[in-house]
């Protein structure tokens, strides 16, 4: 789970600007789709027995977590399963993952695990809402926001997790 305390004040759907802090950020959304994420592909495939199939997935759902995060500051969004798990590979190349925060964030998108059972309904909320925006702006809840197991994915998922 991560937050950022700021918001985005204004975006452009057409041309992909966005307004953070009163400063005009290029096109941080474009910056997400040319992201090389191969090493990280690479590792998942190698250590984890991936495969490229399911990298290929978790990468589109993986850039789509990192643009609500830019889309939507300032909201706790819980990237789930493949997502979770891409996330934090990508992590792991420390030096790649800053240069990639930087630009597309303008700064580093700190990682809050919760582990505790305190932590327990702010995952739950994270989780709900996470699902929520992606309809939002996607249209489409899938499998890999669809945790619950209800395999209502395509967006129509129950809102349960179990």
């Amino acid at each position: 789970m991560y937050q950022f305390l700021d918001s985005v004040e204004e975006f452009d759907s057409l041309t992909g600007v966005v307004v953070i802090d009163g400063e005009v950020k290029d096109n941080p959304l474009q910056h997400i789709d040319e992201l090389n994420l191969g090493c990280v592909k690479e590792k998942l495939q190698t250590q984890h027995g991936w495969t490229v199939e399911r990298c290929e997935l978790a990468e589109k759902d993986y850039r789509k977590f990192l643009k609500l995060a830019v889309l939507e500051r300032g909201q706790e969004i819980s990237p789930l399963g493949d997502i979770d798990e891409m996330w934090h590979t990508h992590i792991l190349f420390t030096k790649k993952y800053h240069r990639d925060c930087q630009k597309i964030f303008g700064r580093y998108m700190h990682h809050n695990p919760l582990f505790s059972d305190k932590d327990a309904e702010r995952l739950a909320n994270g989780r709900a809402s996470t699902r929520l925006l992606f309809l939002k702006h996607f249209g489409e809840c899938t499998e890999l926001v669809d945790s619950c197991g209800c395999g209502n994915s395509g967006g129509n998922c129950c809102g349960n997790d179990s």
